[in-house]
């Protein structure tokens, strides 16, 4: 989460995440969609104090699946933000 938060290295930590689905979630889980992904991704990017997770954020008439916001106050040299 380091490397994502401060060099923008995202790809390790999703593709660790993927693994994660892979060998934790049956097909079963899977058909139920988007929701147990989103599920599963929010606790495991909200072990992380890098970052406020919003889910369902509103913005511009639409909503974010997943915002990434850079907790700033305790982390000012933060320089990634991101939109799932």
């Amino acid at each position: 989460m380091h490397n994502m938060a401060y060099r923008g290295e995202w790809e390790p930590l999703f593709n660790y995440i993927a693994q994660r689905m892979k060998s934790s979630l049956g097909l079963r889980d899977l058909i139920t969609g988007e929701r147990t992904v989103q599920a599963f991704l929010n606790v495991y990017l909200g072990l992380s104090q890098l970052y406020l997770i919003h889910s369902e954020k509103e913005s511009n008439h639409g909503f974010m699946d997943i915002f990434m916001e850079p907790f700033s106050a305790r982390y000012r040299e933060m320089k990634y933000a991101y939109l799932i």
